[in-house]
């Protein structure tokens, strides 16, 4: 795990989600001076910062829709860095979970030096990346299939249907003319 140890005069942790983010800034000493939801909009995040960006750190988990903040905080030099969901769990796990809470605990570990870091892939490079993966998905969601297919038939009885491959394309249609629903 890579923690982050930095020193700033504020510390700005972002909850982000699909429409709205929530901004949490505290001071270095430790105190919350802006707690804020905001739309996700680089321009409206711009706005809220504008006090504090002689020195500041940002920092948001690592979700599925990071990319459009990082990029867009890099553009207007704003350091922010990506936080890894799984060790961020781990390190604030806690009863009372909202928005701002947990805006707040990813301020505080940047501000204390155990932000567990994330590798925030290049945006050149994310579109390959992406579509490995969802292939990868398909690729299991395929075998899965096929794998429930091949017990049906065994639930069945039928033992000859059971122990065909259905990887073929005329298998397949054949497989599918035999099924007869009730």
């Amino acid at each position: 795990m890579d923690l982050l140890q930095l020193e700033r005069e504020y510390y700005c942790g972002i909850d982000l989600h699909s429409k709205s983010m929530v901004v949490c800034v505290v001071s270095a000493e430790g105190k919350v001076v802006l707690t804020k939801r905001l739309e996700n909009r680089i321009d409206q995040l711009l706005v809220a910062l504008k006090p504090f960006r002689q020195s500041i750190v940002l920092g948001v988990e690592s979700t599925f829709n990071w990319y459009w903040l990082v990029d867009g905080c890099r553009e207007y030099a704003l350091e922010i860095y990506l936080g890894h969901t799984y060790y961020m769990k781990a390190i604030s796990t806690s009863k009372t979970k909202n928005d701002r809470i947990d805006a707040k605990k990813i301020a505080h570990l940047l501000r204390a030096g155990f932000f567990p870091r994330a590798h925030a892939v290049e945006a050149k490079k994310r579109a390959i990346r992406d579509l490995v993966r969802q292939r990868n998905r398909l690729v299991y969601m395929r075998s899965e299939l096929l794998a429930q297919t091949k017990t049906i038939y065994y639930q069945q009885g039928d033992l000859a249907k059971a122990g065909l491959s259905l990887r073929g394309r005329k298998t397949r249609e054949n497989a599918a003319a035999t099924i007869e629903l009730a």
